[in-house]
């Protein structure tokens, strides 16, 4: 199986962010489901910045409001621009829409999305076992934290399910959730600042830290080690961030990810998210 995670968008020219790409070989037995959840891209469009939405499988969404600025651009009858991330691409053993938590907490392996660029500075890739940091513009810090194995970047994001900005009125201010994920996503807000990247998970590679089958949504319970609470794993696993490092079980030296059809590499995945699934026999 291989997976990458959704890019997110670009605003002013500014960088795109990448997903992450995860694979491995796994045996099934016969009659067992499998659920495909493919992570949609991120965007940037002018809009009623008041009216946001998650990306399809995790992606957090914020917004810019900066009226002086926006009356720069052409057409630009609202006052903001909203702003999404990229959504997880993931296998899952349990079905039901991509936020709900049984299904979620099914997941056997995931490709992290990226995170946006909403400002001057680099937005955060996809991670591998965590992610990078999201730049930050301004005169406070408020660095989006990536996420890691067991922790969520800052502000409102949760297991599975990207962080969102909150509207700021009518000051200039530049907001950004975070970019969907595999232990849990990375979110931020601030005045002006770019989304984190989610981390990655591959059920049986060193380094991702599995939950309990009892962890609630409310209560997450990690177990130190790697392998899904249904025993099923993954071999000859590869892991590889949006910037197009390889991980083991720390970040490792820059390969690419293999693109799409296989012929080639690329440096991360820019688009919606995709999967592909190979019959070994």
């Amino acid at each position: 199986m291989e997976l990458w995670g959704a890019g997110a968008g670009v605003f002013a020219g500014e960088s795109l962010s990448y997903g992450s790409y995860v694979s491995g070989t796994i045996n099934f037995a016969k009659g067992q489901k499998i659920y495909v959840y493919v992570g949609e891209n991120g965007y940037t469009k002018f809009s009623n910045p008041t009216v946001v939405s998650l990306r399809f499988n995790g992606g957090g969404y914020g917004n810019l409001v900066c009226y002086k600025h926006y009356l720069k651009h052409e057409n630009n009858n609202n006052k903001g621009v909203d702003f999404a991330d990229g959504g997880a691409t993931d296998i899952r053993l349990a079905n039901g829409d991509w936020d709900v938590f049984d299904s979620l907490k099914s997941r056997i392996i995931v490709a992290a999305g990226g995170g946006i660029s909403t400002s001057r500075y680099t937005a955060s890739n996809g991670g591998g076992l965590y992610s990078e940091n999201g730049g930050y513009y301004g005169s406070i810090d408020y660095t989006a934290t990536g996420a890691t194995q067991v922790s969520p970047g800052t502000a409102n994001g949760k297991f599975g399910v990207g962080g969102y900005a909150i509207y700021g009125g009518d000051s200039c201010s530049f907001n950004d959730g975070g970019g969907g994920g595999g232990s849990k996503t990375a979110s931020n807000v601030s005045q002006a600042s770019n989304g984190a990247g989610g981390s990655s998970y591959i059920s049986g590679h060193n380094g991702c830290d599995a939950i309990k089958e009892e962890s609630t949504e409310d209560n997450i319970i990690h177990t130190g080690q790697s392998i899904h609470y249904s025993g099923m794993y993954f071999t000859d696993t590869v892991m590889i961030d949006g910037s197009g490092y390889k991980w083991t079980t720390q970040k490792g030296e820059y390969t690419g990810m293999p693109s799409h059809d296989g012929t080639g590499t690329m440096k991360g995945n820019a688009g919606n998210g995709y999967a592909r699934i190979t019959y070994i026999g």
